[in-house]
């Protein structure tokens, strides 16, 4: 079984976007993936890192223009960690796994990229339609974990 730890901000509009994803997986019947659906990295999830082989990460940027579309998939390396929970990146995350649990799952960073960050809880059309993209890789994670990017 993997991960998926979707994050952000779903009262933001398309900062939720990560949320959307691992709430949408959690519903999948037969589901091959295990999720965790929250506000931002904190220290404590480096225990639920530790007993799986795969995490995906999944978050969303912010795009620059309207052709700024297309989610990016990123291998990521554990980096040294921080304990304050406002600096844990995914790569930092990976890092205090295996500081203190001398291993770390193979890990990557799925980014969405979202148009509107405002006060909303509804997600706006073009970043709607790249969670439903992030969906269909992660549903077929075992074809397209070689495509991802370094």
């Amino acid at each position: 079984m993997s991960l998926v730890i979707g994050y952000g901000n779903s009262l933001r509009s398309d900062d939720g976007a990560g949320i959307a994803v691992a709430e949408a997986i959690a519903q999948w019947p037969g589901n091959e993936f295990r999720t965790i659906a929250c506000h931002q990295l904190l220290p404590e999830l480096a225990a639920e890192l530790a007993n799986e082989e795969i995490v995906i990460f999944v978050d969303a940027y912010p795009a620059h223009n309207r052709e700024d579309v297309g989610i990016e998939l990123r291998f990521l390396m554990p980096e040294a960690a921080t304990l304050h929970p406002h600096s844990l990146t995914p790569a930092t995350l990976l890092g205090l796994c295996q500081q203190l649990y001398g291993h770390h799952p193979k890990a990557y960073w799925l980014l969405i990229p979202g148009h509107e960050w405002h006060f909303s809880e509804q997600l706006s059309e073009a970043t709607l339609a790249e969670v439903q993209q992030a969906l269909w890789l992660i549903r077929n994670w075992n074809d397209q974990e070689a495509l991802c990017t370094s």
